[in-house]
């Protein structure tokens, strides 16, 4: 993980970031909690306790570009929450089943 790309969010966002590990169901790899949407004084990043280290970095800064996305809407007045319909979340589960069952097939860190 970057250490500059972190310091950067906390800049933009005007929240520290805090980093945990967690243990989470399914095939969940990581989220991001923000401090405004939580009322807390941080952001949280969760990272799934199992994944190994090169993984981790690749979540950690995935969530911190979701956090830039999300600081600089805000910041501009246009904050907006999207949610998918039973029709749309079937057609994008549908549309990556393939990948899903290969990748259950061999495995989350094959090739």
């Amino acid at each position: 993980m970057s250490q500059d790309y972190k310091a950067a969010m906390e800049t933009l966002s005007c929240f520290p970031i805090r980093i945990q590990e967690a243990n989470f169901e399914g095939r969940i790899g990581a989220t991001i909690q923000l401090a405004w949407r939580h009322q807390r004084d941080f952001d949280l990043v969760k990272i799934r306790s199992d994944y190994p280290p090169p993984l981790d970095s690749h979540l950690e800064s995935r969530d911190f570009t979701h956090l830039k996305l999300e600081a600089e809407v805000r910041k501009a007045g246009e904050s907006l929450f999207f949610a998918a319909i039973a029709k749309t979340r079937d057609t994008g589960i549908h549309s990556v089943s393939r990948s899903i069952r290969k990748r259950d097939k061999e495995g989350p860190f094959a090739g």
